[in-house]
């Protein structure tokens, strides 16, 4: 009888808790391999969960506040990680086009992952602004601050039938913006490279990759692009860093 080899995804990713706070939802790590295959471009983006540009998990209520990419292996041709201040280019959207950024801050748009029997959706501003503090009966020509911003077209929902074309307009400017060449910082994770990004602010992406051996490497049967991956909470790290700050006043660290 004819022996059929089983299927090799080319890529997939596994989700699964590292730790959980005594109030409030698991650290989750997450593992991202490639064999050889041409991967195309993957635009900045917050995370909802795979895409180009994204924050991460847009269509949870509480997306992950910070993400940390650990390159364990990088053999592959191109997959330049690509990474976007969301903060400074909603600012610059407010500065040029202030209208499209009032928008963008106001119009509530839909984010969705629907897979293995899941269905998650939530609505959000494009950018988030912190809320306006009282103004005690007189005014004030303080702007509010950019808190959030949510941007991962891979994982938005349709929008409704009647949203008005100012919109699209709008959410195209932020996006020219985005991809603008003065934008984007652009760095080759190398083997043991990590790094550490808050969520809601950066957009993160990868330019195409060829998944082949460089001259001199041999197969091995392992991926040639290999990342792991870890959100955890900002209520997380600020509590670590008001136990270590209170040691350290105490003289222990």
């Amino acid at each position: 009888m004819e022996r059929k080899e089983r299927r090799r995804e080319p890529q997939y990713r596994i989700h699964k808790p590292l730790s959980r706070a005594a109030h409030g939802p698991a650290v989750r790590i997450w593992t991202c391999l490639s064999y050889p295959l041409l991967y195309l471009l993957v635009p900045p983006h917050n995370d909802v969960e795979i895409s180009k540009w994204r924050p991460s998990h847009r269509y949870f209520e509480c997306p992950p506040r910070f993400q940390i990419l650990h390159c364990l292996r990088n053999r592959a041709h191109g997959g330049t990680s690509l990474f976007v201040d969301a903060f400074a280019t909603a600012e610059a959207l407010r500065a040029t086009h202030p209208a499209d950024f009032a928008l963008l801050a106001t119009m509530p748009v839909a984010f969705q992952y629907i897979n293995d029997a899941r269905h998650l959706h939530h609505a959000r501003p494009t950018i988030t602004l912190e809320p306006a503090a009282p103004s005690g009966g007189g005014s004030s020509e303080k702007e509010p601050r950019v808190t959030a911003v949510s941007y991962s077209p891979p994982f938005q929902a349709p929008l409704p039938r009647d949203t008005p074309h100012e919109f699209y307009d709008a959410l195209a400017r932020f996006a020219a913006l985005v991809e603008a060449p003065t934008s984007v910082y652009a760095h080759q994770l190398g083997k043991g490279d990590a790094v550490v990004f808050d969520n809601r602010r950066i957009l993160h992406g990868r330019t195409a990759f060829e998944d082949r051996l460089v001259d001199g490497d041999e197969a091995d049967g392992e991926p040639n692009r290999w990342l792991k991956g870890c959100y955890f909470e900002g209520d997380a790290m600020a509590s670590h860093g008001r136990v270590l700050r209170a040691r350290m006043a105490r003289g222990e660290i």
